[in-house]
């Protein structure tokens, strides 16, 4: 639960800084962000606890490129102090074709 609480928190960052968020893609709108599991290990710290990692994908509506760009740029300005960068991608949210959108470097969770 540990790891869920993380997420979870994350996703209430992203949120509060203006970026609506969620882990279940079908719970988020363009322009908005989905907060996902990247990898998780056991055993590596002095308590046993789990260290983990997130990925965030801020994704936008398919307004043309430029728009697009401007959006996804505009969402990434509000939380580059979390990550080491982002990598241009096209996502497809459930039942929509493919949008837009910006995969952030991993984020550590714990």
């Amino acid at each position: 639960m540990e790891v869920y609480k993380a997420l979870t928190d994350l996703a209430a960052e992203l949120t509060s800084r203006g970026i609506p968020a969620a882990l279940d893609p079908r719970d988020v709108d363009a322009p908005g962000a989905i907060v996902d599991l990247e990898e998780i290990g056991g055993g590596s710290t002095l308590c046993g606890a789990f260290n983990a990692r997130a990925t965030v994908y801020l994704v936008a509506p398919d307004n043309g490129r430029g728009l697009a760009l401007a959006t996804l740029l505009d969402m990434y300005s509000k939380v580059e102090d979390l990550t080491t960068g982002a990598q241009t991608i096209e996502l497809a949210l459930p039942e929509t074709a493919p949008l837009p959108a910006f995969k952030l470097n991993p984020i550590d969770l714990i």
